[in-house]
């Protein structure tokens, strides 16, 4: 008969033979077994039945690897972990379900570790172990052996060197035979027999007891707060953990919602016939957590006790048979399972000599099979199936096991729990782990304590969860105070037999606190008394209120205070919050006096502000500020009594006035106040000025009515806009009509703030301190157009006088100072250019005109030029009144703080008026002198002490005369330059007349020829 196993994907298990050579001191001596269920396993219908397979020497093959992974050598290969030599081995799976690959063994010598890997690996590259032996320290050569199901894959570690690797399929041909059942092992009976459609348990209520005691750790868990991995072999005190954990107690709160596995097997066992699946709920951590029932039942067989409980795991009943084949052997867990199928999957034909053999041994099987048949199926057109699994176990005799090793551990951020506002939690990535075995999960510093849930001398089982996306096993370590800064967390591995493996530490960072909330500053500024005198002195009290937000939210924990730096104090004030501060918005005020400060100056104070907490955390720094403005006015500029020119007026109805005001200490803009002459006269009650009156004069007489009197109503903004301080000045400018007169009198008004700033922080200079200073438009009036006269003098020489009649008598008394000398009229002589624009026109000289004449009245001015001999030049001239006096009589020049934004004129310069007709001016100068010299065909005559002339200019001419006989011209005239050759013939007399460049004739000049 060939057995019909199962593959690890539905189920596997193993045996270790604890006794004799294979003892260990953590386990009672004995054979134990399991049977863990995989992802296509199910619900276990009835008890577990193990039996021993009869086998032989032909019952086991030998099989090399496929594949050799290592170091090789000539004697086999080097295994050294500190160069990263091991040896890795791949063996090709049993071709028959009735065959296993469940044995490797491999000679060597040195300090070496043999493993029976999972062929799956980790997201890591990891290999999971399913099984391992080492032999630490053996100076000698051994065969290292490990058994497990489908060991594909085998690895060995350490140092040394390893030779002829093997391993082994085994197989049974035999009939199975029902004295060769080795133990039977049920759910506890007083759960089994209450349950529908659970075949008959063996044994009494007690029986589970029984197999918990046998196989109880004689170690105390290292998850167990007292006394943790301390020997102390007490089965009652194993007992009363599975007990708990099975039936937890309902009074006490044991810090998890679900129930206990007893209450997930009915759950999951009542619900097979009723056309559902069974499911748990409950709540974890304010969580709802919902569940298969089944699988909630299966995963708690990863804790051994549990599995015991569950009929899947316990301790032979007798030792199997001594073979030839020793120390190989291998047995058989019988398990019917209801198994869930999908809507298009069939379950595959069964070993019916199996099934057979199991319904003899327990009975009911093939009924319950066929009442299987019969539940309805679930909604989704799934359906339960009843079927028997043949799971292998092979096992090596009186050979020992390793625990499992440390694993690696690695911190994977730690948060603040979202309930709690003082707890927070850490996960731990686990670099490999025992399939579906148990972790132990504890913390060592700062305080000792199991990271278990459940009651005290009972922790809940753990298993590393996977998380995806971490790519590795997790484990959580939830609810740790918030004092702890960092926590040391051990975890350990349990194997299926209940054996743990040595701890592995890690560190664990609290995380960071939520940044403590900084506070919220505003300031009033409160003013004082003003300060007598202009030195530095305090005018306000600063108050500044201080708000913070109370901290909330995980991980926040309390203000302790506010910490304010105030300006010129050398130590910060701490002011204290203390848990009566139940607000939620926490305010302080702080007030001081703000720093001495001059008139007009704006100054600004700055605070800083930080929250403190409990934990000594502090916030971000926070400023706050005050302006403070010193009521004090700013000093007045000085004003020059200089009149002060606009723009002349032009086409525009406007013309420009621009201000350079040279900015007083602390001042920050200026502004621009105007009022005219004629506002101010009226209202001082000042006479119209005469016509004759200088405008210089008409300033200072107003000037002096104004002094000590009140002025403001009668002036107005001269423009809307505020002229701000740049480079210790500000540029005021604003526009006049340009047809004004009569004298603009404009005050500069310091202010401390620019426009936009709250008005309390204004600060003038008061108007009556202020002096004003006077501003004109320029006269734009000029004389009549004058006239011209030439008279030629000596040789090269003219007299031109210009001559200007009635020019209007008033306009010029008014450009005349009392007590200065007469101004007089101006005349600008230039040389007339024709097509050209008067701008181009060269000027001569500039002529002062007298008064020539005062019926009417005439004024003149005479220039003697000197041009140069026989060229005509033409000249104009225009005019224009004095300059305007910029002072009156008696004030003295002073420079003011007011001033022209350009040219500060002395003297405001009259315009020029049109010019005059042309006038021509003949140069006159010496006559050529006429000469005759022979040559062979004639007589050549030329003239001598011609000038030289411009280009194009008339020239002087010679004109050849016939005296007798018949006087009378001969030919043309020519240049006098080029000169002539006459052919005299006898009994003639000849002249030459010349012509000069002006179309004077001079002579004839007879020529005398020998």
């Amino acid at each position: 008969m060939n057995i019909v196993f199962c593959d690890r994907a539905t189920a596997f298990g193993d045996i270790a033979w604890l006794q004799g050579a294979g003892a260990d001191p953590d386990i009672p001596e004995g054979i134990h077994w399991h049977v863990s269920m995989g992802r296509d396993g199910g619900l276990p219908a009835g008890p577990t039945v193990i039996v021993d397979l009869k086998t032989n020497v032909d019952s086991f093959r030998r099989v090399d690897p496929v594949s050799v992974i290592g170091q090789a050598v000539s004697s086999g290969w080097l295994i050294d972990a500190d160069q990263g030599h091991d040896l890795t081995l791949l063996f090709t799976s049993a071709t028959s379900r009735s065959e296993v690959l469940g044995w490797a063994t491999i000679p060597g010598e040195g300090d070496l570790t043999l493993w029976a890997a999972d062929p799956r690996l980790t997201r890591q590259g990891l290999w999971s172990t399913n099984a391992a032996q080492s032999r630490p320290g053996l100076s000698y050569s051994a065969t290292w052996a490990v058994a497990s199901a489908e060991c594909q894959v085998v690895r060995m570690t350490g140092h040394g060197r390893a030779t002829e690797p093997s391993a082994y399929i085994g197989s049974s041909r035999f009939d199975l035979d029902h004295n060769r059942v080795l133990s039977r092992a049920s759910l506890a009976g007083e759960t089994a027999h209450d349950l529908p459609h659970y075949l008959p348990a063996q044994g009494g209520s007690d029986q589970w007891e029984d197999r918990v005691s046998r196989s109880a750790p004689l170690r105390r868990l290292p998850s167990d707060l007292e006394r943790p991995g301390v020997p102390e072999p007490d089965p009652d005190r194993e007992i009363f953990r599975i007990r708990t954990l099975v039936d937890p107690p309902s009074a006490p709160d044991t810090g998890f919602a679900l129930q206990g596995v007893q209450a997930w097997c009915r759950e999951a066992y009542e619900a097979l016939d009723t056309g559902a699946r069974g499911t748990i709920a409950g709540e974890a951590d304010g969580t709802t957590v919902s569940q298969p029932a089944d699988e909630a039942y299966l995963q708690a067989a990863v804790d051994p006790g549990v599995a015991r409980w569950q009929g899947l795991s316990g301790t032979l009943d007798q030792e199997p048979e001594q073979t030839d084949a020793a120390p190989l052997g291998l047995a058989a867990a019988l398990v019917p399972v209801f198994r869930l199928l999908g809507p298009r999957e069939f379950l595959v034909p069964q070993d019916a000599e199996a099934e057979k053999f199991y319904d003899d041994e327990i009975g009911g099987f093939f009924d319950l099979q066929q009442t299987v048949r019969d539940f309805p199926q679930l909604g989704d057109g799934s359906r339960w199936e009843l079927t028997l699994l043949v799971v292998p176990l092979p096992y090596l005799r009186e050979w020992p096991q390793d625990k499992p090793t440390p694993p690696g551990l690695l911190s994977l951020g730690s948060s603040w729990n979202a309930v709690t506002t003082d707890r927070w939690s850490a996960t731990v990535g686990v670099d490999h782990v025992v399939p579906r075995g148990e972790v132990a999960f504890v913390q060592t510093e700062p305080t000792r304590g199991t990271l278990h849930p459940g009651q005290p001398g009972a922790p809940a089982p753990m298993v590393a969860g996977y998380s995806r996306p971490h790519g590795r096993h997790v484990l959580t370590a939830a609810g740790i105070p918030g004092e702890y800064e960092s926590i040391t967390v051990g975890v350990c591995l349990q194997d299926w037999l209940g054996r743990w493996g040595d701890m592995a530490e890690t560190v664990l960072e609290r995380p960071a606190r939520p940044p403590v909330p900084p506070p919220q500053g505003s300031t009033l500024v409160i003013p004082g008394p003003v300060p007598a005198g202009h030195g530095p002195a305090s005018s306000a009290t600063v108050r500044a209120e201080i708000t913070v937000h109370r901290p909330a939210g995980p991980g926040a924990v309390p203000l302790n205070g506010l910490r304010v730096t105030v300006p010129r104090e050398p130590v910060p004030r701490l002011l204290p919050i203390g848990p009566g501060d139940v607000t939620g918005i926490i305010t302080r005020t702080v007030e001081f006096p703000a720093r001495d400060t001059t008139p007009g100056e704006v100054a600004v104070e700055t605070l800083t502000l930080q929250s403190t907490d409990v934990d000594g955390g502090t916030s971000s720094t926070v400023t706050v500020t005050a302006r403070i403005v010193d009521p004090r006015p700013v000093r007045a500029p000085v004003a020059s009594p200089r009149l002060i020119a606009a723009t002349r007026g032009g086409n525009s109805p406007a013309v420009t006035v621009a201000l350079a005001i040279t900015a007083a200490p602390n001042a920050r803009a200026y502004r621009v106040l105007v009022a005219t002459e004629s506002t101010l006269r009226s209202a001082f009650g000042l006479p119209a000025p005469a016509a004759a009156e200088p405008r210089a004069e008409r300033a200072a007489t107003v000037r002096r009515a104004m002094a000590g009197r009140d002025q403001r109503r009668f002036f107005s903004w001269a423009s809307a806009n505020t002229y701000p301080v740049q480079d210790g000045a500000a540029i005021a400018t604003f526009e006049l009509p340009a047809g004004t007169d009569g004298v603009v009198f404009a005050r500069a008004v310091a202010v401390t703030t620019i426009p936009g700033t709250p008005p309390t922080e204004a600060v003038s200079t008061p108007f009556e301190r202020t002096e004003p200073v006077a501003i004109v438009v320029p006269r734009s009036e000029f004389p009549p157009v004058p006239d011209i006269e030439t008279s030629p003098g000596d040789e090269g020489m003219s007299t031109v006088t210009v001559r200007v009649t009635r020019p209007p008598t008033d306009l010029l008394s008014s450009l005349q100072i009392h007590g200065k000398p007469a101004a007089r009229i101006e005349a600008r002589l230039v040389e007339y250019l024709a097509g050209a624009d008067p701008v181009y026109w060269h000027e001569i000289k500039i002529l002062d005109l007298e008064k020539s004449s005062d019926i009417p009245p005439v004024y003149e001015g005479k220039a003697t030029l000197r041009g140069r001999p026989w060229q005509r030049t033409a000249v104009a001239a225009c005019v224009r009144y004095p300059a305007e006096p910029t002072l009156a009589a008696g004030d003295i020049a002073i420079t003011g703080e007011v001033r022209a934004a350009g040219l500060q004129y002395e003297e405001i310069p009259s315009p020029w008026g049109p010019y005059s007709i042309p006038a021509w001016i003949d140069f006159r100068g010496a006559v050529p002198t006429v000469k005759t010299s022979f040559i062979i065909d004639g007589v050549s005559v030329t003239a001598t002490g011609l000038p030289a002339l411009p280009p194009g200019a008339p020239v002087w001419t010679m004109q050849l005369l016939r005296l007798a006989p018949k006087p009378g011209p001969l030919g043309d005239p020519v240049p006098a330059s080029a000169g002539l050759t006459l052919r005299p013939r006898p009994h003639h007399s000849y002249a030459v007349l010349l012509t000069d460049p002006f179309g004077g004739q001079h002579g004839p000049v007879p020529l005398l020829l020998l």
